[in-house]
C-alpha cells in the first residue's frame, strides 16, 4: 500500500514527520523555553497521536506541559471547563502553555478553542484538520477558528508554484470549468492518484501487480505538491514535508512556508 505522503501512521522502527513541531517552533520564534499542551480524543487513534506528537515535540526542543487523550471520542462535550482548567495551569509555574495542540476533528476543535479563548488564553492554537474554505461560510465557525494554525502535509492552496497551478486547473476542468472551493480531501485524493499514475508510467505498457510493485521498488521523483517522493521508503516513512497556515480575518494565510524536515526515529 502507498500513501499520498508516504507512511501516515508510523510503526516502531519507522520515522516521524517533524513538520508540526518544527513549524510551530518557527511560529513561536524558537522552541527553547516554550511549552506545549497536547490533547486528543479517548480512542486508540487519539492515544497513538499523543504518543507520536509527544515524541516529536520533545525532539524539537519543546517542554511538554500536558499530553492527554481524555476527551470522549463518542460524544462532544457540552462543557469544556474541566479540560481548559487543566490546560491553562499546566505550563511552567502553573502558567498557561505557549501552544495548545489539538489532535481532534473540527467540532471538537471549535468547542475547545472557543472555551480557551473565553478563558482568556492568548497563546497559539493549532490542529491538523481545519484547512477548509467551507468552514468559513458560518460566522460562528469562522470566529471560533480565527487565529488557529493548521498543519498541512502538502503545499498550501495559497502557493503560486507551477504544481499548485496545475492542481487548480485540473480541479477546475473536473468541475466543468467552474471554480469550486478547494479542500484537503481533494488534494489528498489527487496526490494519491498522481502517485499511482507516476509509478504505473514507470511500470510500462504491460501493467500488472507484479510490474507495478517492481517499478515502485525503485521509484522516486522530486518537486511534487507533497515534496520529494521515494518508494519503498514511503511505505514505512513519511516524505517529511509540510507547511502551516493560519486563519486570519476570514482568510487562510501561510504561517510557515512548505518545506521538508529531517524525520526522527519513532520508538
Amino acid at each position: 500500500m502507498y500513501g499520498f505522503n508516504g507512511c501516515l501512521v508510523p510503526t516502531p522502527g519507522g520515522t516521524l514527520n517533524q513538520t508540526w513541531p518544527e513549524g510551530l517552533a518557527r511560529v513561536l520564534g524558537g522552541a527553547k523555553g516554550r511549552s506545549v499542551a497536547l490533547i486528543a480524543g479517548d480512542s486508540d487513534a487519539g492515544r497513538f497521536g499523543i504518543r507520536t506528537f509527544t515524541q516529536g515535540f520533545k525532539a524539537a526542543g519543546f517542554g511538554l506541559a500536558y499530553a492527554e487523550a481524555s476527551v470522549p471520542a463518542t460524544s462532544l462535550p457540552s462543557d469544556w471547563s474541566a479540560y481548559t482548567k487543566e490546560i491553562l495551569r499546566s505550563g511552567p509555574g502553573g502558567r498557561a502553555p505557549d501552544a495548545v495542540v489539538s489532535v481532534m476533528q473540527t467540532p471538537y476543535n471549535i468547542g475547545l478553542f472557543t472555551a480557551l479563548k473565553r478563558a482568556g488564553y492568548k497563546g497559539v492554537l493549532s490542529d491538523p484538520t481545519d484547512y477548509d474554505p467551507g468552514l468559513l461560510a458560518k460566522d460562528a465557525t469562522r470566529q471560533a477558528l480565527d487565529g488557529v494554525v493548521v498543519l498541512l502535509q502538502f503545499q498550501p492552496f495559497e502557493s503560486d508554484s507551477p504544481e499548485m497551478s496545475r492542481f487548480k486547473a485540473d480541479i477546475r476542468e473536473a468541475a466543468g470549468g467552474k471554480d469550486v472551493p478547494l479542500n484537503m480531501h481533494m488534494l489528498t485524493g489527487y496526490m494519491s492518484a498522481d502517485l499511482f499514475l507516476a509509478i504505473a508510467a514507470k511500470a510500462g505498457q504491460e501493467l500488472s501487480v507484479e510490474s507495478f510493485q517492481k517499478a515502485a521498488a525503485g521509484f522516486s521523483d522530486t518537486g511534487t505538491l507533497v515534496g520529494d517522493r521515494a518508494e519503498p521508503k514511503g511505505q514505512k516513512e513519511s516524505f517529511g514535508c509540510g507547511a502551516l497556515v493560519r486563519l486570519k480575518n476570514g482568510r487562510y494565510e501561510v504561517a510557515v512556508p512548505f518545506r521538508c524536515y529531517p524525520p526522527i526515529p519513532f520508538g
